[in-house]
């Protein structure tokens, strides 16, 4: 994993002379998160580290996937580091719970009384807009 800085696709930087990032965060839960708890300390095994603004994802045993967002890194000490997040944990996580920052999923249904009507164009092209809302049935 590299987390040395990057141009953008045309070889520019950002005006303040940044690039974007490298690499995938490899991380998994430091301790034992209580259900509805804004904040969890996580065990960054590989990738860099957190800056806040990252979105991962957790496996609940009875909700499924849920998607997180790091809303500011608290504290770090070595590889260690303690991380406001939104929403709140969905549900308890253990220790050693994988977060994955490659790619987040979350468990989302169609808001209650919305159908999704198809109509497809030909035989290949179709068209589709939707709205959708977390999804708080057990998975």
């Amino acid at each position: 994993f590299s987390t040395a800085p990057i141009p953008h696709g045309d070889g520019s930087w950002y005006s303040d002379g940044a690039g974007h990032v490298a690499g995938t965060v490899v991380a998994s839960l430091a301790k034992t998160a209580a259900f509805r708890s804004g904040s969890i300390d996580l065990r960054i095994a590989a990738g860099g580290s957190v800056r806040g603004g990252e979105v991962f994802a957790l496996y609940h045993r009875r909700r499924g996937w849920r998607s997180y967002r790091i809303r500011e890194v608290v504290s770090s000490a070595g590889r260690i580091h303690s991380c406001a997040i939104q929403p709140p944990l969905r549900e308890q996580t253990g220790s050693g719970s994988p977060a994955h920052f490659w790619r987040p999923r979350v468990q989302m249904r169609l808001p209650a009384g919305v159908t999704a009507p198809w109509s497809p164009s030909g035989w290949w092209l179709a068209s589709q807009d939707l709205t959708l809302v977390e999804d708080m049935d057990p998975a």
